[in-house]
């Protein structure tokens, strides 16, 4: 079976100078850990989650329009917890929508749009582009 990711990179045509500024960027994002816990004053640790917002149908979201998410909050469907996939509604109440998450996300890791100098333009242009 084929590698989609490396297929969905051929397709938006990133370099491999692009493909590692992705990678920096997934890891600050994993290391930020999970954005509503964030808000709340809470430390979790966190996985990726691609935002489908505004999406068709089998689309894929860019690696860049993600946010960090925990476990809890990414696929939990216990009850006691407010998750996007097991109760999206409520947590779009309790924390607004996932494209509010990412530009709050990316003004905590980017304050004043100060992006690493491993960034190219295309990358950065992305990422300007969700705020």
């Amino acid at each position: 079976m084929a590698n989609t990711k490396s297929k969905a990179h051929k397709r938006r045509g990133y370099t491999a100078a692009d493909k590692r500024a992705i990678k920096i960027h997934l890891t600050a994002l994993c290391d930020m850990g999970c954005i509503p816990c964030f808000i709340v004053d809470q430390v979790s640790v966190a996985g990726v989650h691609h935002i489908r917002q505004g999406l068709g149908m089998g689309q894929r979201s860019s690696d860049l329009r993600t946010l960090g998410l925990c476990y809890e909050h990414h696929q939990s469907e216990a009850r006691d917890h407010v998750s996007i996939h097991g109760k999206p509604k409520l947590c779009r109440f309790l924390f607004s929508t996932e494209l509010d998450l990412l530009t709050h996300t990316l003004d905590q890791l980017y304050p004043d749009g100060i992006y690493p100098s491993e960034y190219t333009e295309k990358i950065v242009d992305e990422l300007n582009s969700y705020r």
